[in-house]
């Protein structure tokens, strides 16, 4: 609403001057104010055909942080405008949309920035993001503007940068407790790697602290070095946790999240292995994800964050036993969120 006024102003302003110089030439005759008219027509011509080229050599691209810890950090991210001309301009108006799929939020802004010539203008700016989820900042269009305000083009955009924002791991402290047994369900195999006497999944050198009944014998007497036999471990029962992307009140789905990733990190600290189901709405099926270390956690948490909030959540629980074949699992979600508020108050 700004830009237009002020380019009303100065289109009214410079069709005024023009007739202005106009009637003065035509009762003065003077050789001024030809030349003044000739400005008047010469100098719009050239500072459009500089906007021309100008949308023609602008290129713009956005870095900056590439994932954020905890979804209460602000972090930042630069959006780079690159002039490969000479050609300058006073102004250029970018269109930056920042939206959350995950909790169906997007906001628009815009930035106003000058042109330089043959070098590149840096906007530095800061996001608070309250939700976790990927953040996506995307810059849609730039509007250049002639030095006086009289034209502008449009350059459609597609510069669209994706940045991670992890949930708030420190809501499970120290005191943290948790029932877990209601959590075990009998699963064919697991991926982690024990001492069983099952199949061998890999070799690798001793580690102190490796039992000798899987030392690699042969193998260590050809390499002169200790080698270790990795066994796929076979069990009967994994602690399964179902994480319930359940589009509710305000800030619940946040907390499910949070809690989702404590416990995921409390557990790895500890060496328990896990695994997390959850309900893809785009894929429509129930997805599962066996977690042994913390970096196969944050991979997870990664997958999770992609996903779309369901509706209906109390309706897809009634179907995740049939849907991922298990009786027993804990159920991480908004009813969970709200027992836990309840009893710390």
């Amino acid at each position: 609403m700004k830009h237009s006024l002020v380019r009303i102003f100065a289109i009214t302003t410079y069709i005024m001057l023009f007739l202005f110089n106009c009637f003065m030439l035509y009762f003065l005759r003077n050789y001024f104010n030809l030349l003044f008219l000739a400005a008047l027509i010469v100098i719009p011509i050239l500072s459009f055909l500089s906007v021309y080229f100008l949308r023609r050599a602008v290129t713009v691209f956005i870095d900056g942080a590439s994932l954020v810890e905890n979804r209460r950090d602000e972090f930042l991210f630069h959006i780079h405008v690159k002039n490969s001309s000479p050609l300058f301009a006073n102004n250029c108006v970018l269109h930056v949309t920042i939206s959350n799929p995950l909790f169906k939020e997007s906001t628009t802004h815009t930035i106003n920035l000058p042109v330089t010539p043959l070098s590149t203008v840096l906007a530095s700016y800061p996001v608070a993001s309250g939700h976790c989820g990927i953040v996506t900042i995307s810059v849609t269009e730039i509007c250049i503007y002639d030095m006086f305000s009289l034209f502008s083009l449009k350059k459609p955009l597609s510069i669209i940068r994706e940045i991670p924002v992890f949930p708030n791991y420190n809501i499970v402290t120290e005191d943290f407790s948790m029932d877990y047994s209601k959590g075990y369900s009998n699963l064919e195999e697991s991926k982690s790697k024990g001492n069983d006497t099952s199949e061998v999944s890999d070799i690798r050198e001793y580690i102190p602290g490796d039992k000798l009944q899987n030392i690699h014998w042969k193998l260590s007497a050809k390499k002169d070095l200790l080698m270790v036999k990795e066994h796929v471990h076979l069990t009967s029962n994994q602690l399964i946790f179902y994480i319930e992307l359940a589009l509710s009140t305000e800030n619940v789905l946040d907390k499910v999240l949070d809690f989702a990733y404590g416990i995921g990190i409390y557990l790895c600290n500890n060496n328990i292995p896990f695994t997390y189901m959850w309900y893809s709405f785009a894929r429509n099926e129930c997805c599962k994800a066996t977690i042994l270390s913390a970096n196969e956690l944050r991979d997870t948490i990664f997958e999770i964050l992609y996903e779309s909030p369901i509706e209906n959540y109390t309706e897809i629980r009634s179907r995740i036993k049939a849907l991922s074949g298990h009786e027993n699992y804990i159920t991480i979600g908004a009813d969970y969120v709200l027992e836990k508020e309840t009893t710390e108050k």
